[in-house]
């Protein structure tokens, strides 16, 4: 009621301290005084067979007038928004945006760089593990024919890939960059074909299963990411 010691705020959200008491108990607890107050002692229990005073610890007298109740677990989440989810199709979108870009980088630099080398390796080996042990599976059944198709595109940019980093400064920048030409030209179209055709397919068919593949994704990457790959995004 209006003149308890705890006043109830929104429905999630833990009771306040009612203003005309927190005055009284903020005013005795910082006289090192006593406190009866039952509200109070639903914080801090008193030992027992003690009476129902308690001393207000020095760090409690200060925070008493407005210290809420722990978060127990059963009210809303106290971090909004840590519960949404990406759907899987656009962690993959962001992953070949991300990859493109890498590229383009690298391209206009015309020389090789080893950081973002690394990063192209790094990434393209996280997503293609990504799609190939969750999003494809997922997708087989209602594209079967263009998975299939996905799977050895991927394995022919494995190849390329490799081949890259395998040159050497000796071999000259010419080399490099013609060998880069052909990673570029195969990562976009195999991006392209997948954008046109397997993500439409997977937001139609399966779309009520993104926003689990992609919670399984996330922890994939993780798990690639501090482990063999030990890569940074």
């Amino acid at each position: 009621g209006a003149t308890g010691c705890w006043s109830q705020g929104e429905p999630d959200s833990p009771p306040r301290l009612n203003p005309a008491r927190r005055v009284h108990i903020g005013m005795t607890a910082a006289n090192g005084g006593s406190v009866h107050s039952p509200e109070i002692n639903r914080l801090i229990p008193p030992p027992r067979g003690s009476s129902n005073r308690i001393i207000l610890p020095p760090l409690f007298r200060r925070i008493a007038s407005s210290a809420p109740f722990p978060y127990d677990g059963k009210r809303s989440s106290p971090f909004p928004g840590k519960e949404q989810r990406m759907k899987a199709t656009d962690i993959l979108k962001s992953d070949h945006q991300t990859i493109l870009d890498l590229l383009n980088r690298l391209k206009a630099l015309k020389q090789r760089n080893a950081i973002l080398l690394q990063r192209i390796y790094d990434n393209l080996k996280v997503h293609k593990e990504c799609e190939t042990r969750i999003f494809y599976p997922a997708l087989d059944g209602i594209e079967h024919d263009e998975v299939q198709t996905s799977i050895e595109e991927h394995q022919e940019i494995d190849d390329v890939l490799e081949e890259l980093m395998a040159i050497r400064i000796q071999k000259g920048m010419a080399v490099f960059m013609e060998v880069l030409d052909t990673l570029d030209q195969k990562v976009r179209a195999h991006f392209q074909e997948e954008e046109e055709r397997l993500l439409p397919a997977a937001e139609e068919g399966i779309a009520e299963k993104l926003d689990d593949l992609g919670a399984q994704i996330e922890q994939l990457k993780i798990d690639l990411r501090t482990s063999q790959y030990g890569m940074a995004a």
